[in-house]
């Protein structure tokens, strides 16, 4: 984007700085979060050089080293940093903005890392009502807001209240993204685990097939996450005394 009456050295930092921006998510994408690090630090320092602390982009400069940070379980860093984003978006866009709600959803996602879920929970809540009104019930970010109250909940082993949230996330991810979809599959892990640990070890079983059923035929099973889904079922065959069952999976998954 044009930045409007600059130096011809402030809109050469900014390209590189836009394009150093640019390749940190390239290289998280690939779990390069270290030398990703250097260049949102770079993209956080040339935006408020430029545009001043009151602006989107420091915000967004903000939000995105804090992401980088958080990626790092570096927490403690970055919660601040994901502070500082949240209030700067407050005041420049306001409460009813998607980038708010963003922010709202990675303030307590860093909380959650810390294992401070209560704190955690009425931002998560917060993002969700947000979304709801902005976006309305059938987004993905809506899903993914659902997901995240229902997960935060069960972390505090508030298992029966988690269930509505974690159900509703699964149908949306249904209805938008359909049955062969990664998050979908993630999806029906996640009601699997609630629906076990509040003993309901007939109703998570389907689930946590049909979640594994998906990682076999897309990822195979030499994937990590075809390997926990694995785990997971077997040990709610284990709850439900087929030890047999379960000790074929558990054996493939070790």
């Amino acid at each position: 984007r044009k930045i409007g009456a600059r130096s011809a050295d402030e809109r050469l930092a900014w390209r590189r700085a836009r394009k150093g921006n640019h390749d940190a998510g390239d290289l998280e994408a690939k779990g390069g979060y270290a030398e990703a690090e250097l260049l949102r630090r770079e993209y956080r320092r040339t935006s408020e050089a430029i545009f001043g602390e009151k602006h989107p982009y420091t915000a967004t400069g903000y939000n995105n080293l804090a992401y980088n940070l958080n990626a790092q379980a570096k927490y403690a860093d970055a919660a601040p940093l994901y502070q500082k984003a949240l209030a700067l978006r407050l005041e420049l866009l306001g409460e009813k903005h998607p980038e708010t709600a963003g922010s709202y959803d990675n303030l307590a996602g860093n909380l959650h890392g810390q294992g401070k879920y209560t704190a955690a929970q009425p931002l998560y809540e917060k993002a969700l009502d947000v979304r709801v009104e902005l976006l309305g019930e059938k987004h993905a970010d809506t899903a993914g807001s659902y997901n995240n109250v229902g997960f935060n909940l069960n972390a505090q082993g508030k298992y029966d209240k988690a269930e509505p949230p974690f159900k509703k996330a699964l149908d949306l991810d249904i209805e938008l993204f359909g049955e062969n979809d990664p998050r979908t599959a993630v999806g029906y892990n996640n009601l699997a685990h609630n629906m076990r640990m509040q003993g309901k070890h007939a109703a998570a079983d389907p689930l946590y097939r049909k979640a594994l059923k998906y990682y076999l035929e897309r990822s195979g099973e030499q994937h990590p996450t075809t390997i926990i889904i694995m785990g997971n079922l077997a040990g709610n065959l284990d709850d439900q005394k087929q030890f047999a069952d379960a000790q074929v999976l558990h054996q493939k998954a070790l």
